[in-house]
């Protein structure tokens, strides 16, 4: 498993350069993880595992995982194809920012003449970008491994298959060390005495502190009490029923930091009422409880037998799903020449349509009626 600097983690990079002050609000807070988390990791260590030639076990991982991991996998091996492929290096760029014990675990690394192309592998939901961390994963492996090279170029890649994002940014060597003085600037910041704060979706999303942080507090109490004030006298005097889309407008532009300050607030409050504290007005209840199991699926299976039921009274039967039909083609139990009928039955349906900021690089959804969404008046 990766290791992670205290202060100055790539992967936050865009999170304390944006908002220096954050840095020390977080240090000793606890990192929560997640489900979501724990199956990033794992898909995370089998791709480096099958990359380094390794045959890991898969069977833990989901359907949509174990596809993102193929992809990945066959994404990077065809890029590094006749070139010196890096797995899972753990690289210092503490002298390239100034700060010590800064360093991070780079996914993937390929050597291509004079050109250094990183790679990493993303199973979250929210579209990341190359820089900040691949930034520093380059300074980095320039600083761990000063014999390598000399290098003009450096190519820096995010692949994203959940989201099907695949982006590359790619600089000149005096445009990775441009972006190594932005960098130092902000950790030194970050490290003085008053540092500066500045909330945003982006940088507040992940940001362990949150739920304490006074400056993200005050942004949104400006947010929620001042946001409107810009609105057409006219629409406001109509009522909210009747504002446009000028109000709708400034509504969703405050929905998304408002609502990760209402999540860190909620864990907090959550976190202070399981050590035992209190909080005026509120408390733990307990939720509703999960479904039902067989305490021992083998003695409850010894017990319907001698009840003497049916194969198919006892048993759920179901066909195998395409993921695991796809892992027996893999192996070689379902044949090259079978694997293409099985194919042709595959269908997969459409991610649904979802509201999102004018910026993103997604093409627009055309939202057209279709004659069958209407009821026939005629009579």
């Amino acid at each position: 498993m990766a290791e992670h600097a205290k202060y100055f983690q790539a992967s936050s990079a865009a999170r304390w350069m944006a908002c220096p002050g954050s840095v020390k609000l977080c240090d000793g807070l606890p990192d929560e993880g997640s489900a979501y988390a724990e199956e990033g990791t794992l898909a995370h260590d089998i791709a480096s595992r099958v990359l380094l030639g390794e045959t890991p076990d898969t069977d833990s991982l989901s359907e949509e995982m174990f596809e993102c991991v193929v992809g990945y996998v066959e994404r990077t091996k065809a890029e590094a194809e006749g070139h010196v492929l890096l797995i899972e290096q753990r690289v210092e760029f503490s002298e390239a920012i100034g700060q010590s014990g800064s360093f991070g675990t780079l996914d993937a690394a390929i050597i291509a003449g004079d050109t250094i192309k990183l790679r990493d592998f993303k199973t979250g939901m929210i579209k990341v970008s190359p820089l900040p961390q691949l930034g520093l994963y380059a300074l980095g492996l320039l600083e761990t491994y000063p014999m390598l090279g000399p290098f003009t170029r450096v190519q820096m890649t995010i692949d994203q298959p959940r989201l099907g994002h695949l982006e590359t940014v790619e600089m000149t060597m005096a445009e990775l060390h441009a972006f190594a003085a932005e960098a130092r600037a902000a950790a030194a910041e970050a490290m003085s005495d008053n540092p500066r704060f500045n909330p945003t979706d982006k940088g507040c999303r992940f940001c362990r502190a949150k739920a304490h942080c006074p400056a993200l507090a005050a942004h949104v109490e400006e947010v929620v009490g001042s946001k409107f004030d810009d609105l057409d006298a006219e629409e406001i005097e109509q009522g909210p029923e009747r504002m446009g889309t000028n109000y709708l407008a400034h509504c969703m532009s405050a929905v998304s930091l408002v609502e990760d300050w209402c999540k860190g607030i909620r864990a907090r409050v959550e976190r202070e009422l399981l050590a035992g504290n209190t909080i005026d007005g509120w408390k733990l209840v307990q939720g509703r409880k999960g479904a039902r199991k067989w305490a021992s699926e083998q003695e409850a299976e010894a017990t319907l037998k001698k009840m003497k039921l049916k194969v198919e009274e006892m048993y759920d039967f179901k066909v195998i799903s395409p993921t695991t039909a796809e892992k027996l083609a893999k192996a070689g139990t379902i044949g090259p020449r079978q694997w293409p009928a099985l194919q042709a039955l595959i269908t997969q349906s459409e991610g649904g349509l979802s509201v999102a900021p004018a910026s993103d690089k997604r093409p627009a959804a055309s939202v057209t009626a279709k004659a069958e969404d209407f009821a026939d008046l005629t009579n």
